[in-house]
C-alpha cells in the first residue's frame, strides 16, 4: 500500500506489441547464451541429467501399463467379491455361474480363468482355451477325485466328460494362500504352474466368509501373457524392459526374443538366461547402496548402458520389479557433434531473434487482444457472441478454435445442467406425492441420489383385489399396496432410466391385471434385451394386504430385508429368492415370502447404498449399524425410525461424499 495516500499504486503498462518484442529479444538473448555456456561448460552433466529424465519417464510410461495389466484384475476380484457377499455367485450351480463369470473373460484378456472354491473342496473353475471354453466342476465330498470337465464350444454347443484327476483345490497354492491371509486381503502367488495348462502364471485370490462355509475366489494370470506387456513396450530404438519376481526370477521377457524360446526363458534366474544385458543390469542395480532410487549407469558387452527399476507392489507381501535399460548411443547421438556447431547457430540465432521479434510482436498483437476480447464475453457468461480470429499463426489459430470450442463446450454444457435438472425433476416426479394408506400400517419411503438423478426407485400403488385375484389401482380407497424398491447398477441417467422404465413395467402390469411373479420374468426378459455390459437390476416388490395384515414378498437379487417381530423382540434376514432381472435367462422365482404382520412388527428394505456408505476413513456403515439404528427405534413411528437412520448416516459420513444412491421403505404394523 502506499503510505502517504493509502491507494493501491498504479503499475505502468505497455502494449503488447512493445512487450512482446522486448520479451523475445531478451529472452532468446538469455536462453541462448545460458544454452551456448551450459553446453560448452558442463557437457558430460547435461548428458546425465538428459539420460535421467528419459529413464524416469520411460519407468513412469512402463509403470502406467503394467497398472492396466494387474489393476483390473483387483477390480474384477471385488466384484466377485460382492457377488459372493450377496448369494448371487452360487458354487453349486454351473451353468449359472458360466453365465457369470464369462463376460470377466470375456473383457479382460490378461485374465486366462476364474476360479470359484470353499473349504470343503468343492469347486467351480472356467478357463479360456484357444477354441472354447472350459469349466471344471469339483465337489470332493460327492465326487471324490472325479471332476466334471464341460466343454463351452463357441457354436453354443456342450460336451461333458468326468475325470479322474484327483485334483483337490484346497491344496492349491492360490488356496491355502487366499485362507492364510489376515483380515481377507487380497494374497498374490508366487509364480507357478498351472494344473490344467501346465503353463507358469500367477493367481490374485482372495477369501470371502459365506455363511456356514469359506469361499475362496481367484483369477489366473499367465506369464505368457505378461511377457507380452513387456515385449510390447519401446524405451527407446535399442531400448528393452524386463519384469522379475521379488526373489529374482524373470517373468516379463524384453522384446526381440522368439516365442518359443521365451517359454524356456520364464521363471529363470537373470544369470541363468544366456542374455548377457538383463544379467549385466541386474547385478548392477543390485550393487547399488540401499535405498537409491534414481537411474544407474553400466556396461554391457563393451557398451555403456542407463537402466532404472522400479518395484510394483501387487500387495504388502508380493512385489514385482520392474526394469528398463537403452544403451547410451540411442540418448546421445550427435550431442557431441552438436555441441560444436551450437556456438555458430547461437549467433545466428541472437540476429535473426532482432529482426523476427519485431514481425512476431505485430502478428501476435492483433489476435491475442482479440482473444482477451473473446475471454472477458466468456468469463460475463455472453456465449452467444462470436469474434472471428484468423492470424497466419498456426498456435494462434488452435488457440483460437480451442477457445471457440470452448465456448460451445461451456453454451451446451449449461444447456446439459438445464437438461440434467429436468431429468431430476422428471424422476422425482415418478416418486409417490403423498403415499397410499392403510389403516393398520405405517409406512415411510425415502430416496438421496448420489448425483443429480439416482439409480434408486421406489413406488408404492394402491390396489384393489378383483375376484381374479388380480390387482387394480385404487388410490383413494386401497384395500391393498404393491410396494417397490428397484436398485441398478451405477448410478447417474442411465440407471435412472432403467429404474424408471421398471416402475412403468410394474405399473402397467397392474393396469393390464398381471400376475406379480409372471410380471417378474417378463421384466426380466425386457431387461435381457435392454442392458448391457454386466448391468442388472435388483428388484423387491411386495403385495400389503389390508385386510390380513400379511406382507407377500418378491425378491430378485435385492437382500437382506430386515423383518422385526415385535412379540419376542427378535431381528429376522430374509434372503432374496431369485437372481437380479436381467442377468439370466428362464428366470424364475424359487418362491415368495409370506410375512404374518402383528402389531409393532417392522420390514425394512434398503438400496445397498444405504449398507455401503462409507466415511472419510474408508470405513462401511453395514447391516450391523442399520439394524441397531432401527432397533432403538421400534416404538417410534415409522418416519421417526426413518428419520434417525438418515441422521445416522450423514453422522457416520461426516461430509464424505456418498459413492452410490440411498433408498429405504420402513413398513411398521399398528394393529
Amino acid at each position: 500500500m502506499n503510505k502517504t495516500t493509502g491507494r493501491q499504486p498504479i503499475l505502468r503498462s505497455i502494449p503488447i506489441q512493445k512487450s512482446l518484442f522486448t520479451g523475445i529479444v531478451i529472452l532468446v538473448s538469455v536462453l541462448s547464451l545460458g544454452i551456448f555456456a551450459a553446453t560448452y561448460v558442463n557437457t558430460q552433466q547435461i548428458k546425465k541429467r538428459m539420460s535421467r529424465s528419459i529413464i524416469n519417464h520411460s519407468i513412469d510410461e512402463i509403470t502406467a501399463s503394467i497398472d492396466s495389466f494387474f489393476k483390473p484384475v483387483d477390480t474384477q476380484l471385488s466384484t466377485l467379491r460382492d457377488w459372493a457377499r450377496e448369494n448371487v455367485l452360487q458354487i453349486e450351480n454351473g451353468e449359472f455361474n458360466n453365465r457369470l463369470l464369462t463376460p470377466i473373460l470375456q473383457n479382460n484378456p490378461q485374465i486366462s480363468s476364474v476360479l470359484v472354491a470353499d473349504n470343503h473342496g468343492a469347486e467351480h473353475t472356467l478357463l479360456r482355451m484357444p477354441d472354447h471354453w472350459l469349466n471344471r466342476q469339483t465337489r470332493r465330498e460327492l465326487w471324490g477325485g472325479r471332476s466334471r470337465i464341460v466343454q463351452l464350444n463357441h457354436d453354443g454347443s456342450t460336451e461333458i466328460r468326468w475325470q479322474a484327476l484327483g485334483y483337490d483345490p484346497r491344496q492349491r497354492p492360490w488356496f491355502q494362500g487366499a485362507m492364510a491371509a489376515k483380515d481377507n486381503t487380497l494374497f498374490w502367488t508366487k509364480p507357478y504352474v498351472f494344473f490344467t495348462t501346465k503353463e507358469p502364471g500367477m493367481t490374485a485370490a482372495i477369501r470371502v466368509p459365506v455363511q456356514d462355509r469359506q469361499l475362496v475366489l481367484g483369477l489366473d494370470v499367465l506369464l505368457s501373457d505378461i511377457t507380452r506387456v513387456s515385449s510390447g513396450m519401446r524405451v527407446s530404438s535399442h531400448g528393452k524392459v524386463f519384469i522379475l519376481t521379488d526373489d529374482r526370477r524373470v517373468i516379463g521377457l524384453p522384446r526381440g526374443i522368439d516365442a518359443t524360446a521365451a517359454k524356456n526363458l520364464l521363471l529363470k534366474p537373470p544369470e541363468r538366461l544366456g542374455i548377457a544385458l538383463i544379467a549385466d543390469a541386474t547385478r548392477a542395480y543390485d550393487a547399488l547402496p540401499a535405498g537409491y532410487q534414481g537411474p544407474f549407469q553400466f556396461e554391457s558387452q563393451g557398451e555403456k548402458w542407463w537402466g532404472g527399476g522400479k518395484a510394483y507392489p501387487l500387495t504388502e507381501q508380493r512385489t514385482l520389479w520392474i526394469a528398463a535399460v537403452l544403451p547410451e548411443f540411442d540418448l546421445l547421438a550427435g550431442i557431441d557433434d552438436l555441441q560444436k556447431w551450437f556456438g555458430a547457430i547461437i549467433s545466428l540465432v541472437l540476429v535473426f531473434s532482432m529482426l523476427a521479434a519485431a514481425a512476431l510482436s505485430h502478428r501476435y498483437g492483433k489476435p491475442i487482444r482479440q482473444l482477451l476480447r473473446q475471454s472477458k464475453r466468456i468469463r460475463l457468461g455472453e456465449f452467444d457472441v462470436a469474434e472471428d480470429i484468423h492470424s497466419p499463426i498456426r498456435e494462434i489459430n488452435e488457440l483460437a478454435q480451442a477457445q471457440e470450442r470452448m465456448r460451445k463446450g461451456l453454451q451446451s454444457l449449461f444447456r446439459l445442467e438445464r437438461d440434467i435438472q429436468l431429468a431430476r425433476q422428471i424422476q422425482l416426479k415418478t416418486f409417490p406425492e403423498q403415499l397410499p394408506q392403510l389403516a393398520r400400517f405405517d409406512i415411510a419411503a425415502w430416496s438421496l441420489p448420489a448425483e443429480e438423478t439416482a439409480g434408486d426407485s421406489y413406488d408404492i400403488i394402491g390396489c384393489r383385489a378383483q375376484p381374479s385375484g388380480h390387482q387394480t389401482i385404487s388410490e383413494d380407497e386401497p384395500e391393498n399396496l404393491v410396494v417397490m424398491l428397484a436398485d441398478a447398477t451405477g448410478h447417474g441417467i442411465g440407471p435412472a432410466l432403467s429404474v424408471t422404465q421398471v416402475r412403468a413395467m410394474l405399473r402397467m402390469g397392474i393396469r393390464l391385471g398381471c400376475d406379480l411373479e409372471n410380471m417378474l420374468g417378463l421384466m426380466n426378459d425386457q431387461l435381457l434385451q435392454d442392458l448391457h455390459g454386466g448391468r442388472f437390476i435388483t428388484l423387491w416388490m411386495a403385495i400389503i394386504n389390508g385386510n390380513n395384515g400379511t406382507i407377500t414378498n418378491y425378491s430378485a437379487g435385492q437382500a437382506p430385508l430386515l423383518h422385526y417381530e415385535s412379540a419376542n423382540g427378535v431381528w429376522h434376514e430374509i434372503k432374496a429368492q431369485a437372481p437380479p432381472l436381467g442377468v439370466v435367462d428362464n428366470w424364475q422365482l424359487q418362491h415368495s415370502h409370506v410375512i404374518d404382520m402383528h402389531a409393532g412388527d417392522i420390514l425394512a428394505v434398503f438400496s445397498d447404498g444405504v449398507f455401503d456408505r462409507n466415511n472419510t476413513r474408508g470405513d462401511r456403515f453395514g447391516l450391523q449399524r442399520v439394524q441397531h439404528c432401527m432397533a432403538q427405534n421400534t416404538t417410534r413411528d415409522a418416519d421417526a425410525m426413518s428419520a434417525y437412520l438418515r441422521q445416522a448416516l450423514n453422522d457416520f459420513a461426516d461430509a464424505c461424499p456418498a459413492k452410490d444412491d440411498q433408498t429405504g421403505l420402513i413398513i411398521k404394523c399398528l394393529s
